[in-house]
């Protein structure tokens, strides 16, 4: 571990400065989660039922309302 690598820096060194490199990648990549918005998905959408005021998320493809069953949003999918 005492055996000088590069310059004056030591294995033990090397191997110091590569663990908080790594340490402050994956804290930067844990700030980036906090602070993102909240992506929209390309598979669902937010709707509200005509029929029954029922309000939420539903797929863009089939969806349809889970209280009256009624079809809602954009109903991309082939019939």
């Amino acid at each position: 571990m005492d055996e000088i690598v590069f310059g004056e820096y030591t294995v033990q060194d090397l191997i110091i400065y590569a663990a908080i490199f790594v340490g402050v990648l994956i804290f930067i990549g844990l700030l980036k989660k906090i602070f993102s918005g909240k992506k929209d998905s390309k598979h669902s959408q937010q709707t509200t039922c005509k029929s029954c005021g029922w309000s939420g998320t539903v797929s863009r493809y089939a969806g349809r309302c889970p209280k009256c069953n009624k079809p809602l949003g954009e109903r991309k999918a082939s019939q």
